[in-house]
């Protein structure tokens, strides 16, 4: 069944951490480390799509463009 603005995520690492995170023998301080990981995860390819723009930077050798996020975010874990 399809959702709209759902997105599961096919990443194997993410795959992974779920099926650590779903094991009845995962002890209560390894399950809260993988929610952080998966946190991490999730937010990463949640903001894979944001708009970016040119950023001049200087790098200890030269100043270079690089790219930055174009707009605010704020996130809620």
């Amino acid at each position: 069944m399809s959702v709209p603005n759902v997105f599961p995520s096919s990443h194997p690492l993410v795959a992974h951490k779920l099926t650590l995170l779903r094991r009845t023998e995962t002890e209560p301080k390894k399950f809260r480390a993988l929610i952080s990981e998966l946190s991490m995860m999730l937010c990463y390819e949640a903001t894979m799509d944001l708009p970016t723009e040119p950023f001049s930077v200087q790098t200890p050798l030269v100043k270079t463009t690089q790219q930055r996020v174009a707009q605010k975010v704020g996130l809620v874990p």
